[in-house]
């Protein structure tokens, strides 16, 4: 099973293993204050998108369909799968840092990690048909987060400032 919480809230006996899923690194200090057993910021979203998403926090929707499509996408597909099959027989739980207790990136990860787990044992193209789908609903997400730009790494845009393939009407409406 898989469960979502805020890295501040209290670790409980059901909560399995804690994974930290946000783009950004946790100190060790921070780890063991929160009860980090294990981070794994390379299946956060891009920092860029991240950072838009912050900016945009009434966009969740576009938010978690340019996620999915990355994740779809990315390379961290065999860790994904993993984590799906892992979930039909223990729990774990994925932290995160947003405001919101159900629209961040954690519950968006968990959706993708619950799709996944109704997937298996089929083939990849399934998994890749659920995550066009999504950008055939108006969010095209290979070409806003193809910015180069690793996990990790500062960005000093300014906010709409489109170099991100977000700006403020949008994900889809900066390509150029």
């Amino acid at each position: 099973m898989v469960r979502v919480k805020h890295f501040l809230d209290t670790q409980d006996h059901d909560d399995g293993k804690r994974l930290w899923v946000e783009p950004l690194g946790l100190t060790k200090d921070l780890q063991e204050m929160c009860h980090v057993d294990v981070v794994l910021n390379e299946l956060g979203p891009p920092v860029k998108l991240a950072k838009w998403f912050e900016r945009h926090p009434d966009d969740y929707d576009r938010f978690r369909a340019a996620y999915h499509g990355w994740l779809a996408h990315g390379p961290f597909r065999r860790a994904l799968q993993g984590l799906a099959r892992a979930s039909a027989h223990e729990s774990f739980t994925l932290l995160h840092q947003g405001d919101s207790p159900n629209e961040n990136t954690a519950s968006a990860l968990a959706e993708f990690i619950s799709e996944l787990e109704a997937y298996n044992g089929q083939d990849d193209s399934a998994i890749e048909s659920a995550a066009d789908e999504q950008e055939d609903n108006g969010v095209d997400d290979l070409e806003l987060l193809d910015t180069g730009e690793e996990a990790g790494a500062d960005s000093s845009d300014d906010e709409g400032s489109g170099e991100t393939g977000l700006d403020e009407t949008g994900p889809e409406d900066s390509r150029a």
